[in-house]
């Protein structure tokens, strides 16, 4: 069985009431949308008091920043993402992107070295330790990639 809302509804009720219900939803989405700009307004108002009033001012803050910063191991500056769940560090961006930025000149500054007649036993040392400690540092990075990974794909 098939009910034909034409049989019961003229064309003037039926614009009527989709025009009611269209009314309703706009002022309940404008009610949703008063109260975050509303929200908004009293965070701005409240944000504009506290740096208007509130000893603690921009100036203060920039310089506990620089305080902290002078304070600050290489650790905390240099922090790279895959050591900890917290984001890569700004300084260790900067210092990935010098690198690629110049990865041309790096590469021709080792094989100046490694083409050098001074280069004697002890720096060969070196370097061999170097690439063991890199090879090794690249191993156990997928190794927890590969953690992770399985960890990830269990959860899922």
């Amino acid at each position: 069985m098939q009910i034909k809302i034409e049989d019961y509804l003229s064309d003037f009720e039926m614009k009527e009431i989709a025009l009611e219900e269209f009314r309703k939803e706009i002022r309940s989405k404008l009610n949703q949308d008063l109260t975050t700009i509303m929200t908004n307004a009293c965070y701005r108002v409240v944000f504009e008091e506290v740096d208007n009033n509130i000893p603690l001012s921009k100036d203060q803050i920039r310089e506990k920043t620089l305080e902290i910063l002078n304070q600050a191991g290489s650790y905390s500056v240099f922090r790279n993402h895959w050591q900890t769940n917290k984001a890569q560090s700004l300084a260790s961006i900067i210092v990935e992107e010098y690198v690629a930025e110049n990865k041309e000149l790096i590469k021709n500054k080792v094989i100046e070295v490694i083409k050098s007649p001074s280069l004697d036993y002890e720096i060969l040392n070196k370097i061999e330790n170097t690439f063991e400690d890199f090879s090794s540092l690249i191993a156990d990075f997928i190794h927890n990639l590969k953690k992770e990974n399985k960890k990830n794909e269990a959860q899922n």
